[in-house]
């Protein structure tokens, strides 16, 4: 279940953010080899094997985007780094357990939150009897939350008992339950993903979406869509559901919380593990916008684990997991050079990616066809 919380960040008025122009397709195809090799870049670099999109949306203008390209250690982050696009919940605050009194966690960013490899890191343990939880805060251009928007993460955990994420957009006001509350994703660390649609009205009350068995272990991409008189909440592109009652109207930000659970069920001293936060991306509300990229695409659920392909013609080379939506192996075949090209491949294992034209391969990328387990195929050429 979701709550209200007693501490909050007061948003600071930062410079506007660069680098939220341009385009990358992450679930699209290529329309030349001469377009291919920042594709294949963004798509190789994603630790999540989902790149971060950019551009608009139909709809929806982009005004904030990060992927965590530069690491800082333990203690300096957002620091001089991601200090003008993250803010934190500062070290000694009380997590949500903490405040209504069942032991809980405290807020300690110093000790929880670092940027390693293209990931934000969110180590959850206990040091000293104090069980140590963080709450990063992205800051949109202008300090201040906004009214209506689009959310964007891509996330995993580790199964760490005691331990949950409330990720949620808080009205600016405080005032709550009058300003509403929007939490997705919310759930236990070894548990599965809920979505919670509180109501913007004195009397408080909620929509509760807890659908389907995705697990927070698994990458996955959740989305908030706000829009006047509806809330529609996405994971991995598919609906997960609507809320229409006593919509928020007023301005909210974003509070990616993670901290102990509630309910009797805090952890032990020697549980410890991490949140991993891929990219996050926003974008405002924006009727009469053109979409410049393309939103992830919404497939048919992933099937099981898809093995590793053997029958690649010789020069060509497969990546996985397809569309970074999960279920198909991590591993990536090294690529095989080549330097004379060779003919395109008239297949491939269903479930897979197929990137070309290999090194000294054919000029030419395959057209993108949806295979038949649902999972996306496109092709921008290796590099």
């Amino acid at each position: 279940m979701s709550r209200s919380r007693v501490f909050r960040v007061r948003f600071r008025t930062l410079l506007a953010l660069a680098g939220v122009l341009g385009v990358v397709a992450t679930t699209a195809g290529i329309a030349s080899a001469d377009s291919g090799p920042s594709l294949v870049s963004a798509a190789l670099l994603a630790p999540s094997g989902q790149a971060m999109p950019r551009g608009d949306l139909p709809g929806w203008k982009q005004i904030y985007s990060q992927d965590f390209g530069t690491d800082v250690p333990l203690g300096s982050f957002p620091g001089s780094v991601y200090g003008s696009t993250f803010g934190a919940y500062p070290d000694g605050w009380p997590d949500t357990a903490k405040q209504q009194g069942e032991g809980g966690g405290t807020y300690m960013p110093s000790k929880t939150l670092s940027v390693s490899n293209g990931l934000l890191n969110v180590n959850v343990h206990t040091e000293n009897g104090v069980h140590m939880v963080s709450a990063p805060t992205p800051t949109l251009p202008g300090g201040k939350g906004q009214t209506y928007g689009r959310y964007s993460v891509r996330f995993r955990a580790d199964a760490v008992a005691g331990y949950k994420v409330a990720w949620l957009l808080w009205p600016d006001s405080e005032q709550w339950p009058t300003g509403g509350e929007i939490d997705f994703p919310e759930g236990d660390l070894n548990g599965t993903i809920a979505a919670y649609a509180h109501y913007a009205n004195p009397a408080g009350g909620q929509d509760v979406f807890e659908p389907g068995t995705a697990r927070l272990t698994d990458w996955h991409t959740a989305t908030i869509e706000w829009i006047p008189g509806k809330v529609t909440f996405y994971l991995d592109g598919q609906v997960f559901g609507v809320s229409t009652r006593d919509v928020p109207s007023q301005p909210m930000h974003w509070v990616l919380q993670t901290e102990t659970c509630i309910g009797g069920c805090q952890p032990s001293d020697t549980a410890s593990g991490n949140v991993q936060i891929d990219w996050v991306s926003v974008w405002s509300y924006s009727p009469g916008t053109a979409g410049s990229v393309n939103p992830p695409a919404t497939l048919a659920p992933s099937a099981p684990p898809i093995p590793v392909p053997t029958n690649t013609p010789p020069g060509w080379v497969v990546y996985a997991p397809p569309a970074g939506l999960g279920g198909g192996t991590t591993s990536t075949p090294t690529p095989t050079p080549v330097t004379s090209p060779v003919p395109k491949p008239t297949g491939t294992t269903p479930g897979w990616v197929l990137y070309a034209p290999p090194v000294g391969g054919v000029p030419a990328a395959p057209t993108p066809t949806p295979s038949p387990s649902g999972w996306l195929l496109y092709a921008p050429p290796a590099p």
